[in-house]
């Protein structure tokens, strides 16, 4: 006590390299022009001002939020809307969000393929069961035969020129219509994505925000295409995009909803009937938007929806002579099998667009800030059960700084829960079938008994398709001969001077999706961005979830065709365009 008055001393204590951090930003904050200590020892400021209650300001002011800052559902206006989101953070938030959820777990789903706006059904049913509870039943799907096939493709070659000539205007309003009717149902949709594709909370959240900004997004697009151009003769070029007739959307498990209605949307804006073959594991999420999309108002002769096998009736599909465009997600083997098919059709020159699978890398040089980068590895790899096609396969560490971060990411991981993902607080959810456990368990234990398992999650859940984090240490990437899609991370120790035998072997391995790079360097930034062969790269953040406009998302070589979903080029390769003089 000094004077009668409490005095409280504040020494911050700890090694060098977490207070020199700490002390900069205590330097910046307290020379900022608004800070209490500045304003103290400038003879510009009153007293009065100096020690006046900043809560009472704030009150007499009457200012709530800065007119100057847009709310986030207006950033991206006056050309949409943006997406959403719920705070699963806020305690009352949570419980709200549950609440609405909860009824939707107990219910049994029957779904079929849709065709000319008619479900069909079948005497081929398949028992749906969830991948966490193989006691929880979901429900019933008819797969979808041959002659089910050849009716969709008759109904839109029969309605294709009738699309192609409808409107811009009144396919953009349908798009925006279905953006409205997913947020609407998007408690039933959440309940389905966490039960049918293994889906957390929060995963599903992201998810539907997606779908509904791909809606939006292209609704916009779409209306900006037409352009005029000026030539040198002071003539105009019109380019004017339309549709370029049957196009087949092919979708996969893992982004069920976002993909999906990407795909379908985009493709339908620019004026193509579509036929959509999503992937068998997600059939009732895919019945339940297939729905929404008619009731939007897009005519039942332009949208067809086929369930089924992913080989038998995709075979069945892609043979057909009357196509046009293919747009597919999903992994290289799959792609390169279309690729081949449809160099077989003698009638129609065939486009793709293909977004394949990788292995993603990550490189942290001993610049990074470790814990920002630990989190963003964890997130990148595990997240999601690292069911991403973007997600984190290959971390390169330099070795001065190696086994610390791997300490951290050690830590972190110990402390994620894997489990139910009807349960809020779970991390981690199941991968989507006992094939996909399989194939990550068998890759496990082969890595074991080489002795490379530096980290694996204790197992508590054994009924469920549980795979627990894992993590793995590697010599080279060349150890790796395809993509291992789960929360398995491969880690690989690196001297500096090794980056260019490192750059080579990652190009070499002819994947191109995402790379990420943890350092406060520019220039080795610049120098890997420029080196790796990749789509997408991310500094200093995760390398997962892209999100709409802000990140248009797209691979290379044997991860994809390049368009990128979510940017303003999508569009343009869905349609064929005129050119009038």
């Amino acid at each position: 006590m000094i004077n009668k008055k409490p005095v409280r001393i504040y020494a911050p204590i700890g090694s060098y390299e977490n207070l020199l951090p700490y002390l900069v930003r205590r330097l910046l904050e307290n020379g900022a022009n608004s800070s209490f200590i500045h304003q103290l020892l400038d003879d510009s400021y009153a007293i009065n001002e100096v020690v006046k209650d900043p809560l009472k300001y704030l009150i007499d002011s009457g200012l709530k939020s800065n007119p100057k800052i847009d709310l986030p559902q207006n950033i991206f206006r006056p050309y949409r809307d943006n997406s959403s989101g719920v705070d699963i953070n806020n305690l009352s938030s949570q419980m709200k969000l549950q609440q609405n959820v909860i009824p939707y777990l107990s219910c049994y789903f029957n779904a079929s393929s849709i065709v000319a706006g008619k479900c069909l059904d079948s005497n081929n049913r398949i028992e749906i069961r969830s991948p966490y509870d193989p006691e929880k039943i979901i429900g019933k799907v008819a797969w979808s035969n041959e002659d089910d096939v050849k009716m969709a493709f008759k109904s839109a070659v029969n309605f294709k020129e009738s699309w192609i000539q409808t409107p811009i205007k009144t396919k953009s309003k349908m798009a925006s219509d279905l953006a409205n009717l997913i947020e609407e149902n998007k408690h039933e949709l959440i309940a389905l994505n966490i039960m049918e594709a293994g889906k957390t909370f929060s995963d599903s959240i992201d998810e539907i925000r997606e779908a509904i900004d791909f809606c939006r997004f292209y609704a916009s697009e779409v209306m900006q295409m037409e352009q005029d151009f000026p030539t040198l003769f002071n003539d105009k070029i019109t380019y004017k995009y339309q549709g370029k007739g049957i196009c087949v959307c092919i979708s996969p498990w893992n982004f069920p909803i976002a993909i999906f209605i990407g795909q379908i949307v985009a493709a339908l804006v620019t004026g193509n009937c579509v036929i959509a073959k999503p992937a068998p594991q997600t059939s009732v999420i895919a019945f339940k938007l297939g729905k929404l999309i008619l009731e939007a108002g897009f005519p039942e002769h332009a949208f067809h929806l086929l369930l089924g096998d992913g080989v038998s009736l995709g075979n069945k599909i892609i043979e057909q002579n009357n196509i046009d465009q293919i747009v597919f997600t999903g992994s290289t083997q799959t792609a390169l099998h279309i690729r081949d098919k449809i160099a077989q059709v003698e009638t129609n020159m065939i486009d793709i667009i293909a977004e394949t699978g990788g292995l993603n890398v990550m490189v942290v040089d001993s610049t990074a800030l470790l814990e920002q980068a630990a989190i963003d590895i964890i997130h990148s790899a595990f997240y999601s059960a690292g069911q991403r096609c973007s997600a984190l396969r290959v971390l390169y560490i330099q070795e001065d700084i190696y086994q610390k971060l791997i300490d951290l990411i050690i830590g972190a991981t110990m402390l994620l829960k894997v489990g139910s993902p009807e349960q809020m607080n779970t991390d981690i959810g199941p991968v989507i079938d006992k094939q996909a456990q399989n194939m990550l368990l068998t890759h496990i234990e082969r890595m074991k008994k080489l002795g490379k398992i530096i980290y694996e999650q204790e197992q508590f859940n054994n009924e469920g398709q549980f795979v627990y984090p894992t993590i793995v240490k590697l010599d080279s990437i060349n150890e790796l001969t395809h993509e291992i899609f789960g929360p398995v991370l491969h880690v690989i120790s690196y001297k500096p001077n090794s980056l260019g035998h490192i750059i080579e072997d990652i190009n070499n391995q002819g994947y191109g999706l995402t790379l990420g790079i943890q350092t406060r360097n520019h220039i080795l930034a610049n120098y890997l961005e420029k080196n790796i062969k990749v789509g997408n790269t991310y500094i200093n953040r995760n390398q997962v979830g892209a999100v709409v406009e802000s990140q248009p998302f797209g691979g290379m070589g044997k991860s994809g065709t390049g368009p990128k979903a979510g940017g303003p080029l999508y569009l343009k390769e869905l349609s064929k365009k005129n050119i009038n003089l």
